[in-house]
């Protein structure tokens, strides 16, 4: 996956959780910031392997 999708998809669940926030959906709230999570550490990963590569 690039970054630049990964930083949509990012934003996209930034944008849902505080919406699941604001309608106070605590369950929703708790698996988007699992998934927020998930995206972050996908993002940082494939960053780490680029930079690998270029050693």
């Amino acid at each position: 996956m690039t970054e630049p999708a990964l930083d949509k998809i990012i934003a996209q669940l930034q944008l849902c959780i505080m919406d699941a926030r604001a309608l106070q959906l605590k369950m929703l709230v708790r698996l988007l910031s699992i998934a927020l999570l998930e995206a972050y550490e996908t993002k940082d990963k494939s960053g780490n392997d680029r930079n690998d590569g270029h050693l």
